[in-house]
């Protein structure tokens, strides 16, 4: 709770609730908790740090946790308050355990969304972001005198951690100078590689050094030749973009993943850049693993983890895959999973609708959130006439007929509407494979 304008840092019992609260200045701010009488064991303590800031700890049924009750001071708040604020909220951290929630009246605008946040924010927004500041990291060391090899290697890598914690501010990340300087794809004016870490599905990284505007294609190749894949085994990989949590894009041949890579300096992965499966096939799949071990070891990692993401529909079996879960029972665990639905899908963020497709057609069911127990609805290739892109609804037109009845077309409206269509090109040119014997 916040604006509980009540004085005293203190606990009070009630007939129903526990008031836990803390304040210093009469009529003025304060926050604190409100907790069921029935769940009074949990508290542990109770922590006012000042009338913005308090901290609640929990000890639920084993469980260590926090929780952090924060009242923000508005963006027109002088800097010497808005600076305390923050290190108070620092202390509140310090003190928390290691399971925490930081929870409140932030007094913050939910205004110009960034990439990838339109299915969060919708149309919703003021239109704008606050500016709050930022600590700027110190400049690492300098070197009054010559340098030797050994402190040469230092003092580069020293700054390329000072740019990586830079660059992890957001508001210096992407304000258009730092973007501009990052980007820069002209080469005859800055022709010194760049270099680029790929997360492989093994959870390995592998690291290649290339021209800043060298396309996918070619890094492609130059991460598949560092990793000794086999060119007859390259067409079925490809270069992805890790774009949200549990979703990955498959980047367009033409496009810049030293871009990209840039861009997602302030994100907490290594890497935003990844090497995934790009096949959906299930008998070339079965004979691309027997034939080729690093192809066999990266389709059994990613496996693994569709199946940890739900993409693929482990139910009562989950024991039994785990229990198989290391590479020298990789054939085996492979085997029972492709028995099990959603094996080989892709799931595409969508609004409104859980979307995925595989060899066998589209699955299309609500969030279990919005309405649990729902069956999903699938459209087999067999029953689908063609597919289009709009790029004014930036959505897939998928027209479709059932037997003895009309054609229908449904309209798949998402953000990434061209990786979409270019899993259903790919199944197709699959499909040929299949007819052709390629």
């Amino acid at each position: 709770m916040c604006e509980i304008r009540r004085t005293g840092t203190r606990i009070e019992e009630y007939n129903n609730f526990i008031l836990c609260h803390t304040g210093h200045t009469p009529g003025k701010r304060g926050v604190g908790f409100i907790i069921n009488k029935t769940r009074k064991n949990w508290i542990e303590s109770f922590m006012g740090i000042n009338d913005r800031v308090a901290l609640l700890n929990l000890n639920i049924q084993g469980l260590s946790m926090s929780i952090i009750q924060i009242y923000a001071p508005t963006e027109t708040a002088c800097e010497e308050e808005i600076n305390n604020f923050y290190t108070n909220v620092n202390r509140a951290v310090d003190q928390a355990y290691k399971n925490y929630i930081i929870m409140g009246d932030f007094n913050a605008k939910i205004g110009q969304p960034r990439k990838d946040e339109h299915l969060i924010m919708k149309p919703n927004g003021y239109g704008e972001r606050n500016q709050r500041g930022f600590n700027f990291p110190k400049l690492p060391g300098k070197w009054p005198f010559t340098l030797s090899e050994q402190q040469l290697d230092s003092r580069r890598r020293g700054l390329e951690q000072y740019l990586e914690k830079v660059c992890a501010v957001r508001v210096i990340a992407e304000c258009e100078s730092v973007q501009e300087f990052l980007t820069d794809c002209d080469d005859s004016s800055n022709p010194a590689p760049v270099e680029l870490k790929v997360l492989l599905p093994d959870r390995d990284v592998a690291t290649v050094s290339v021209l800043r505007s060298t396309r996918a294609d070619l890094v492609y190749r130059a991460v598949a030749d560092k990793i000794r894949l086999a060119d007859t085994v390259q067409q079925y990989f490809y270069l992805f973009e890790i774009v949200e949590y549990n979703f990955e894009r498959k980047l367009q041949p033409n496009e810049c993943p030293h871009s990209l890579y840039i861009q997602n300096y302030s994100t907490a992965s290594s890497s935003c850049l990844c090497i995934r499966k790009w096949l959906f096939n299930p008998r070339v799949e079965v004979a691309l693993v027997a034939e080729d071990p690093l192809a066999a070891n990266f389709i059994f990692w990613q496996a693994v983890e569709d199946v940890n993401r739900g993409t693929c529909a482990a139910g009562a079996r989950l024991y039994q895959l785990k229990a198989m879960q290391e590479p020298r029972r990789a054939h085996d665990y492979l085997a029972l999973a492709r028995t099990l639905p959603g094996y080989g899908h892709v799931a595409i963020p969508h609004p409104t609708l859980r979307l995925a497709l595989g060899w066998s057609g589209i699955k299309l069911s609500p969030h279990e959130e919005e309405a649990p127990g729902e069956e999903c609805a699938e459209v087999p290739w067999s029953c689908v006439l063609g597919w289009a892109r709009d790029d004014d609804a930036t959505a897939v037109r998928l027209t479709y007929a059932r037997p003895d009845r009309p054609p229908r077309t449904l309209l798949l409206c998402t953000p990434y509407y061209q990786f979409l269509a270019n899993c259903m090109d790919r199944i197709a040119e699959e499909a040929n494979w299949a007819d052709t014997g390629e």
